[in-house]
């Protein structure tokens, strides 16, 4: 398998992104236009939450991912041209999340994973994303395996995994929360208010 995984620098990822929210949700909220990118239109209620079985992902996230998936594709097209970045801290995964891993995800994802297993990426968590790792880094997310966050440089969007497909997302302007947020409607999800 040819090397997909094009690790780039600490020192190189902090020159080249400029919606870095890599050290705490607050700061990110705090610092750029921002939105929850959901399946629903508002914040779940505690019933509703209540409602999502833990731990289950089959029963809700999987539902879903299809469209996050439509919406990422999406996403990576507009921002062709640019070198994109997905930051995946492999090495803090334990081995039963690993083993999750591979009983969850599909084939095609499974020998993706085993090959960044295989490579190592070191102590840089920062891979050039393209369009072969694409759907596996999303998916770590999607199915709570690990949480990647992606960041797109063309028309900036920085969108951090996280549980219960509710995805917070950062912007450079309000111009570009309402383009991205008509293409998640068109995908069948919202980026609503925090």
């Amino acid at each position: 398998m040819e090397n997909i995984f094009r690790p780039i620098g600490k020192e190189e990822f902090e020159e080249l992104v400029e919606l870095k929210v890599v050290d705490s949700l607050d700061e990110g909220f705090e610092k750029y236009v921002s939105g929850i990118l959901d399946v629903r239109e508002d914040a779940p209620t505690e019933k509703e939450l209540e409602s999502i079985p833990f731990g289950v992902i089959e029963d809700y996230n999987i539902l879903h991912e299809e469209k996050f998936i439509n919406f990422i594709r999406r996403v990576q097209e507009e921002n062709r041209g640019e070198r994109n970045f997905v930051d995946c801290y492999l090495k803090e995964a334990h081995s039963g999340g690993i083993l999750t891993a591979l009983e969850l995800l599909d084939y095609k994802d499974k020998l993706v994973f085993l090959e960044l297993l295989r490579k190592g990426i070191d102590d840089n968590p920062y891979l050039e994303l393209n369009d072969r790792i694409l759907e596996l880094m999303l998916k770590l997310s999607t199915r709570e395996i690990l949480f990647t966050t992606m960041f797109y440089r063309k028309r900036p969007i920085t969108i951090w995994g996280n549980y219960d497909m509710a995805f917070p997302v950062f912007f450079k302007s309000e111009e570009d929360k309402t383009h991205y947020s008509e293409m998640a409607r068109e995908c069948g999800l919202y980026i609503r208010e925090i």
